[in-house]
Formats: C-alpha cells, structure tokens, sequence
C-alpha cells in the first residue's frame, strides 16, 4: 500500500470531467440539501425529508469518490510534473475526511429527529452543512482546475 502512496499520481480528466457532468443526481441533491438548510421554518416541517436528503447525499458522494478513485487517478503515471502530483494527491486525500463529514451531518440529522429536537435540527445543523457544501464545492474546484489543466496545458503523461 505504501507502494501505492510513493507513486506519482495523475488524472485521467477526461473520465473525471465527464463523472462530473453525468452525476447530476449527487449536485442536484445537495442543491436539495442547501435549500431546505437556508429555510429553518421548512426544515421544521419537512424534517424527516432532509434526514433522507443528507442519507441520500452521503451515499452519492460514496459512489461518486469511489469512482473518482477507480477511474479517475493513475497511480502507475510514467511521467508527472511535480505540481500535477501534488495537487493530485492533495485532492484525492481530501475525499475520505469529505465523505467522513457527510456520514456525520446524515447521523447527526438522524439522531435529531429521532429525539425530536428541532433547536438542533434547525440551529446546529445548518451550520455543518454550510461548511461541508464550501468545503465540497473547494474539493471540487480544485479537481476542475486539474482537469482544466490537464486536458489544456498536457500536464502529466499516464501508462
């Protein structure tokens, strides 16, 4: 495994652009998730919708950085600059903590409408999701700015 890690990484940008055109079940439920987050009145009424939503989101971003892992970066790259292989192994160690917050925002949701607590549901959870979505559309900026880079500046040369 350590093998794996020393390796230069690059990406393959074209399947990594095209996974993130196609998915857009995953960008559409967390557009889902950030509307009813920015009403408090409606998350109070649809609750039980947005514990599902965040579940739901959870998942997606699963198979999406599963994906992404797969078929996205090369770890067997004959050549790679120095930056491409930095940023690409920056960014695919950002999916793990990422999806970790996703599983927690999903069990906290979860545990706050089985207590019934809307305070919380409605107080505290907004404010996980608001950094979880900044700092999900940052990951996903950054793996925008590689394809770009990649696809138009012939950064890194895969086997």
């Amino acid at each position: 495994m350590s093998d794996r890690i020393d390796r230069p990484v690059t990406i393959n940008a074209a399947f990594l652009q095209e996974l993130k055109e196609v998915n857009q079940e995953l960008w559409q439920t967390l557009d889902n998730v950030r509307a009813l987050c920015g009403q408090p009145l409606s998350m109070r009424l649809h609750s039980r919708s947005l514990v599902d939503l965040l579940a739901r989101l959870r998942d997606l971003l699963a198979m999406h950085f599963a994906l992404e892992e797969a078929f996205g970066y090369f770890h067997h790259a004959k050549e790679v600059e120095p930056e491409m292989d930095r940023s690409a192994k920056q960014l695919r160690a950002q999916h793990s903590p990422l999806y970790l917050r996703a599983s927690e925002l999903a069990d906290r949701a979860e545990n706050f409408w089985r207590e019934r607590d809307d305070a919380m549901l409605t107080a505290v959870l907004p404010v996980g999701v608001d950094q979880f979505v900044r700092d999900l559309l940052q990951h996903e900026a950054g793996e925008n700015e590689l394809i770009y880079r990649t696809l138009y500046e012939s950064i890194g040369v895969a086997d």
